[in-house]
């Protein structure tokens, strides 16, 4: 298994990291992606990679909530800091737009312009994306429509067939995680492609403080699980070719997945 995006680097887990990891390892997780927020988590990080170098893949990029909450002023540092990390990254994220709480015109305009220069940046350094969209698809499909060469993943995706189409078209991937497949049936999916995704936890659950490292990898393990045995079950293939499929999929856009 390879997690294609979750949040080890989570304040919350440092305590207890060594013995997460251990545990997800010998659950048989071949390596996580991580996902990016703010300053303060891509140091822990950067943390994690030095010490599990062959397990962690950093991700690191300015989160649509960190966005929201936080003045133009303390952002635009933000920004200089992640130019200056971005050169060492094979994937910036998570970056995108969230107007769940605030869709008033001043957040989407707020939004959109720190998404857009994350953007720009990814596509000088000719650098995949992960992306958080929530209720901003139509700008965002516009973001991408204007700036070229732009590939990577859309983070925990949960849209209609028409906005999937629409991001695969443009070169992205679906990252499919617990929501994606929440009160569905298979012949909801009986549009995607075995090309069309990888699979991601998300984990661990931000509604939930962690109780211990073994529940927290029990509910980790279970939820990557439930994704591959509904993928499997919808094309009548093994899970372990779902897996395969999905490593296939990331490696597209993360050149040393398979590595």
């Amino acid at each position: 298994m390879i997690d294609a995006h979750c949040h080890l680097s989570d304040p919350r887990l440092q305590s207890m990291a060594d013995e997460v990891v251990s545990r997800l390892r010998a659950a048989g997780m071949r390596r996580v992606i991580l996902g990016g927020v703010n300053p303060d988590e891509w140091r822990l990080q950067e943390s994690l990679a030095k010490n599990y170098p062959d397990f962690v893949l950093p991700v690191m990029g300015i989160h649509p909530w960190t966005v929201r909450d936080t003045e133009a002023t303390e952002l635009e540092p933000m920004f200089r800091l992640l130019e200056e990390k971005s050169g060492k990254l094979h994937i910036l994220g998570e970056i995108g737009l969230d107007f769940h709480q605030d869709n008033s015109p001043a957040q989407k305009t707020k939004q959109s312009k720190w998404c857009e220069r994350q953007l720009r940046l990814a596509a000088a350094l000719n650098k995949p994306v992960v992306l958080h969209v929530v209720r901003g698809h139509d700008i965002m499909l516009t973001l991408l429509r204007d700036i070229k060469g732009l590939r990577g993943l859309i983070h925990g995706f949960t849209g209609s067939p028409e906005i999937a189409r629409r991001y695969l078209d443009a070169g992205f991937t679906l990252s499919l995680g617990p929501r994606t497949f929440q009160h569905k049936k298979q012949a909801d999916f009986s549009w995607l492609g075995q090309g069309d995704f990888v699979l991601e936890s998300d984990a661990p659950d931000y509604k939930k403080p962690p109780v211990s490292a073994t529940n927290l990898v029990s509910e980790w393990i279970k939820t990557l699980t439930e994704g591959s045995r509904f993928l499997a079950s919808l094309w009548n293939i093994p899970e372990a070719e779902v897996w395969r499929r999905s490593r296939e999929n990331l490696a597209y856009h993360i050149d040393n997945m398979l590595a």
